[in-house]
């Protein structure tokens, strides 16, 4: 699925697993999201970027 799609509304971490699963991994069946070395943020950046997608969603879809 595309980034751009306006009807996404993924719940973040499936989201993020699709989009960045190479910062992933299970710690004790638990998903741990890594930081990329280089940004700090990134997770909050991530996390943005998801909020940004699901409220245009809902603006687009009328809820």
């Amino acid at each position: 699925m595309s980034d751009k799609n306006p009807n996404n509304t993924k719940p973040f971490e499936e989201w993020y697993e699709e989009k960045y699963s190479k910062w992933i991994h299970k710690e004790n069946g638990e998903l741990v999201y890594e930081k990329p070395p280089d940004d700090p943020n990134f997770i909050e950046k991530a996390h943005t970027e998801w909020l940004m997608i699901f409220t245009r969603s809902l603006m687009i879809t009328g809820v």
